[in-house]
């Protein structure tokens, strides 16, 4: 007959590390969701550059292979954002999601495409980022 020891049990289950220790691991958990959703949001905006890159182009074999890249990048951003919402508030998540996607679509179509940015569209950049701020301290 196997005896336990209660009194090592209740140490082990008490100790002030085994506190840090949850606490740790939902903040690692925490911070793997938002890498999550940070890479949805890359993953998402890839395949816009793609679609725009294609647009206006002729729709041959090559053009349909790319353009099926594009749709899988996608998805995969979409399955990300879906892993990253196990811990995130959907009300959380989304914002950030499309408030980034808006940014980083604004960014990179003016280095890629030479797409001008107005003063407006600076204005819309910092409120934005403003909204994303405070959408994510509730």
């Amino acid at each position: 007959m196997l005896i336990q020891n209660p009194v090592s049990q209740n140490l082990e289950a008490s100790t002030p590390f085994s506190e840090t220790r949850s606490k740790l691991k939902g903040l690692l958990s925490l911070t793997m969701q938002f890498l999550l959703l940070t890479l949805s949001i890359i993953l998402n905006v890839s395949g816009y550059l793609i679609f725009k890159q294609l647009s206006g182009k002729t729709m041959d074999f090559q053009w349909y292979v790319v353009f099926i890249g594009g749709l899988l990048l996608g998805a995969i951003g979409t399955f990300c954002f879906t892993q990253a919402l196990k811990t995130i508030k959907l009300s959380t998540a989304y914002p950030v999601f499309a408030g980034g996607t808006c940014l980083l679509i604004l960014i990179l179509s003016t280095i890629f495409f030479k797409e001008r940015l107005s003063p407006l569209n600076l204005v819309g950049v910092a409120l934005t980022l403003g909204g994303i701020y405070f959408i994510t301290r509730i």
